[in-house]
């Protein structure tokens, strides 16, 4: 899958998180989440690590080990640096998250943070079958994702609200991340919650939970 998010996207990628209102709050729940789930031994994998800001809660709030998987090898490179303290409790991959799972072998704990959006549809479908197919029994899907409410008018709404922040930026970066989100808000790429949760009870998922949204973001918890 080609990389939406690079040159001076990835280099002002924290700045792009923080001015996310959804950042700190739905990371901690995140861990939270997994630590609910947690037991010694688990294999887990988070496809999309970045630079290491959503891992960093669960690797504080248990001791689990992590396959990290990312596209870009910057944001890999970053990633050490940032958790340089854990690296004995992390194994990096650098690879396309659907080209790696279709030759994986199967993971109890699934994780992602801001990357599924980035899949055009007909491709998000294929990854969340092939996460689906490479959980193990009763394995875990967790999920952070920009997931817009149904209603066209409230995810307008939303859309704008963060654009506004992204004013603070350089002109440049400005105008990159503001085609970046219209792209992700278009038919080809947006997520509404009704047909995330039809689509993963289609595939197979259950007891599918939005346990927080903050703004136009939210953590989902599915189980094989």
């Amino acid at each position: 899958m080609k990389n939406r998010f690079e040159k001076d996207l990835r280099d002002y990628n924290d700045k792009l998180v923080m001015l996310n209102a959804c950042n700190e709050t739905l990371r901690l729940v995140m861990a939270f989440e997994f630590k609910k789930i947690y037991k010694k031994d688990l294999k887990v994998i988070e496809l999309g690590c970045g630079e290491g800001f959503s891992i960093k809660p669960l690797l504080e709030n248990t001791d689990s080990n992590f396959d990290l998987l990312d596209a870009s090898k910057e944001m890999i490179a970053s990633n050490k640096k940032n958790l340089k303290k854990f690296s004995n409790r992390l194994n990096y991959i650098c690879e396309d998250a659907l080209d790696y799972l279709k030759k994986s072998n199967t993971y109890n704990v699934v994780l992602s943070s801001w990357t599924i959006h980035n899949f055009d549809k007909k491709d998000r479908l294929e990854l969340f079958k092939e996460i689906y197919n490479k959980l193990s029994k009763n394995g875990y899907f967790i999920l952070m994702d920009k997931v817009y409410p149904d209603s066209e008018k409230t995810a307008k709404s939303l859309l704008d609200l963060q654009l506004k922040r992204y004013k603070y930026l350089p002109n440049q970066v400005c105008k990159d991340i503001t085609e970046h989100e219209i792209e992700d808000f278009s038919k080809d790429f947006r997520i509404s919650q009704s047909n995330l949760i039809k689509t993963l009870k289609l595939i197979g998922f259950k007891d599918l939970t939005i346990v927080d949204r903050v703004e136009r973001d939210i953590v989902l918890v599915a189980k094989k």
